[in-house]
C-alpha cells in the first residue's frame, strides 16, 4: 500500500459505505466518476477525493477510455 495513513486510513476507508458501494459497482463494469457520483448520490469533487484515496491503497485501478466521438475519459475498476 502506498498511502501514508497506514492501517488507520484503510480502516476509515472501509468504515465508509461509499467504499463498499464503489467496489461493488466497479467489480464487473468500469465506471466513471460521473456514474459513481450519481450511484452514490454525492458530488463529483467528493467522489474524486474518495476514489483518489482508494487508488493510493490499490483498491481501484484507473483506465482511460475513448468514446466513439474521440473523447477521452477515465473509468475505475
Amino acid at each position: 500500500m502506498r498511502g501514508n495513513g497506514g492501517e488507520s486510513e484503510l480502516f476509515d476507508l472501509f468504515s465508509d459505505r461509499r467504499t463498499i458501494r464503489i467496489l461493488q459497482e466497479t467489480d464487473q463494469t468500469p465506471r466513471s466518476v460521473k456514474e459513481l457520483s450519481a450511484i452514490c448520490d454525492v458530488s463529483e469533487p467528493t467522489l474524486y477525493r474518495h476514489v483518489n484515496t482508494m487508488l493510493e491503497h490499490d483498491l481501484l485501478q484507473q483506465e482511460t477510455e475513448i468514446d466513439t466521438g474521440g473523447n477521452h475519459y477515465t473509468v475505475y475498476e
